[in-house]
């Protein structure tokens, strides 16, 4: 389903989640310990507060990605689905429910896609230059899937009617 292409970068942001995660949490150790000579505890709580949200953000990520893999595998299993119907004819009824199934998938994987980017546009601000040039090279990829699905896909906006 998911190559090693796909997966290593996972796998990679997955030990760089738990890093940081070690890292706020040395942090707040030190802090609580031995204070600072340099920042005030007004400074020392900012920066925490900063750290932890860049860690909340990391999670927002993790949410998304998670959602997009399990939206991308329900399209593959549908499609799958798709080729082991015996007779059109005579399974209309189920074609339809796949149909309306893949589409919401499809629709569920494209609005997380857009909110995984305008994620990580956000948090651009907060890297180095060094870690905005990875950071948008990431997010002309996912834009570049989410082109590539609505282009493949342009009416797959499921009406509620």
């Amino acid at each position: 389903l998911l190559s090693s292409f796909h997966i290593d970068p996972l796998i990679s942001a997955e030990r760089y989640f738990h890093r940081c995660l070690v890292e706020i949490s040395r942090f707040r150790s030190e802090v609580a310990m031995f204070g600072s000579q340099y920042m005030s505890q007004r400074e020392i709580q900012m920066m925490l507060g900063f750290g932890e949200y860049g860690c909340f953000m990391l999670c927002q990520q993790r949410c998304l990605i998670s959602g997009i893999i399990e939206e991308i595998l329900g399209c593959e299993s549908i499609m799958k689905l798709y080729q082991c119907l015996p007779s059109l004819a005579h399974e209309q009824e189920t074609l339809l429910n796949l149909k309306v199934t893949f589409q919401s998938n499809l629709n569920a994987s494209v609005e997380s896609l857009q909110q995984l980017l305008m994620l990580m546009k956000m948090s651009s601000s907060l890297r180095s230059e060094e870690g905005k040039h990875c950071i948008r090279d990431t997010c002309s990829t996912i834009q570049g899937c989410i082109d590539k699905i609505e282009h493949a896909y342009p009416s797959s906006r499921v009406d509620n009617e």
